[in-house]
């Protein structure tokens, strides 16, 4: 059986091992079948594995990696999993793309702090002009 979430596994284990030859095409592989024609769930499931393999990885194939894992954040949902106040395996997804884009400390890598900051910028110059538009 030729199943992409064990090969995830496999490539997850290699990677933490230092074993990155081997997990790289494994994890590419995962990537690359997130473009297939899957149900919602296994879509979910395989790109959580797919983040999880590369947050193990060399910090230039993760962000790399990461950058495709976002490509796809669009055709991915939680339909059918119902929870009470969030879409946990969605959230689960989240934290395994933030561990991509985090260095093996959990330091924030450069490009991400930059693009973190930019970006707490914009929701502060959004939140200036929304308050000013109130007290108006």
């Amino acid at each position: 059986m030729n199943d992409v979430l064990i090969q995830l596994i496999v490539a997850g284990g290699l990677a933490g091992f230092g074993d990155h030859e081997l997990a790289r095409p494994l994890i590419q592989a995962g990537l690359q079948s997130l473009k297939d024609n899957l149900l919602p769930a296994r879509r979910l499931k395989i790109a959580r594995r797919v983040g999880l393999a590369l947050a193990v990885s060399p910090m230039s194939f993760a962000l790399e990696g990461s950058a495709e894992l976002a490509s796809i954040l669009p055709m991915i949902t939680d339909s059918y999993n119902t929870n009470t106040h969030f879409c946990l395996s969605v959230l689960h997804l989240a934290e395994s793309v933030v561990l991509c884009l985090a260095d093996r400390h959990l330091h924030i890598s450069e490009s991400m702090s930059a693009w973190m900051d930019a970006a707490e910028q914009e929701i502060r110059r959004e939140i200036f002009r929304y308050s000013g538009s109130i007290s108006a």
